[in-house]
């Protein structure tokens, strides 16, 4: 079969749609994203394959495969020589180990590496995304400004308007809103703009991590319940080893995504915590908490956001699907990297 037939592609940012798509994601990561020297390398994105392993994707055939390279093999795609050391090999390194691709992830691996996030236009979400997660952020700032402006009418529908606040062309009630949140911060009033932008930050990684759970939960419980299909089937409910692997794949499904939902209520406790009680403790220590749950969070949604795209690829008919292939599904894709998935999710990491 001639390579044009099998409609092979170079992976590269052909529309907005696509770039979006991608740097949306929680499994993908177009490289021009990153602070890398070289053009050609920016051209391609890394991804977490069906074993939740970083590997660059080269060239996709559209919806049925793609050509992948690890890591460690990519200076022979570019020439490079051996021994010798290059900058972008290592950051390529310390990317493909963090369990979630997600922009915010991506943040605080280049801040820590002292690179300039905030000044740089790559690191955030699409304006379309960061449009659909209006209605999960205004949950955790309405109460802020409540608790500071009182009955002032402050609308805010987005982080952005946070900053909005101290931009009004009125200069005593700029200053008026600035002295108020300072002294409930417990900060300089000089350092509140930059304050709430650390926050809007915050919160927009949050919300966005509750959107991608509030996206994969059903699909999981579908899977969860197709698996019925195969118990009960007289042919597959015969083979002992595949019972026993429906049994520990459904026993860590249930427990990796109620974690994750039990995260979360602890985070909405801790944010409720910050209308009643000192505004300054309160947000410091929902910052921490925000923080101690990033990675376990983002490296699970991740792993089972690949897991169910997988699964709707190939069961796009879910009441004509075989016991036989769901079988497969769960041997040769589901299992695979549950247990990354399993020890990233009891991880404690420090991203200060």
């Amino acid at each position: 079969m001639a390579m044009e037939e099998l409609a092979w592609e170079p992976i590269r940012a052909t529309s907005t749609e696509v770039l979006d798509r991608d740097m949306d994601g929680l499994h993908t990561l177009p490289l021009s994203m990153a602070p890398l020297e070289s053009p050609s390398l920016r051209q391609l994105k890394m991804i977490k394959n069906h074993r939740l392993e970083s590997v660059i994707e080269v060239f996709s055939m559209r919806r049925r495969a793609s050509l992948q390279v690890e890591v460690a093999n990519v200076g022979q795609l570019f020439g490079w020589s051996d021994g010798e050391h290059y900058a972008d090999l290592d950051l390529l390194n310390a990317i493909s180990k963090l369990p979630s691709f997600d922009v915010y992830s991506l943040r605080y691996l280049l801040r820590a590496r002292g690179h300039d996030v905030n000044g740089d236009p790559n690191l955030k979400l699409s304006e379309a995304k960061s449009a659909e997660l209006s209605e999960y952020i205004i949950v955790f700032t309405r109460p802020l400004i409540s608790s500071i402006y009182g009955g002032e009418k402050v609308e805010i529908n987005k982080p952005g308007d946070l900053i909005g606040l101290f931009q009004d062309p009125d200069r005593a009630k700029v200053r008026r809103r600035l002295d108020l949140m300072a002294r409930e911060l417990d900060i300089e009033m000089i350092a509140v703009p930059a304050f709430l932008e650390n926050y809007g930050d915050i919160l927009l990684s949050l919300a966005f991590y509750k959107q991608c759970l509030d996206e994969v939960t059903p699909i999981v419980t579908e899977f969860l319940g197709m698996m019925d299909v195969v118990r009960s089937n007289q042919m597959t409910r015969k083979q002992d080893d595949l019972m026993a692997i429906c049994v520990a794949v459904e026993g860590e499904v249930n427990e990796l995504t109620s974690t994750v939902a039990q995260r979360f209520a602890e985070l909405d406790l801790v944010s409720r915590d910050i209308r009643d009680n000192d505004l300054a403790k309160g947000f410091k220590d929902l910052e921490a908490k925000i923080r101690d749950h990033h990675r376990s969070i983002g490296g699970v949604l991740c792993g089972l956001t690949v897991k169910m795209g997988i699964w709707e690829g190939m069961f796009p008919d879910k009441e004509s699907a075989s016991p036989s292939k769901i079988a497969d599904f769960i041997k040769f894709h589901m299992k695979q990297g549950l247990e990354t998935m399993r020890e990233v999710q009891v991880e404690s990491f420090d991203w200060h």
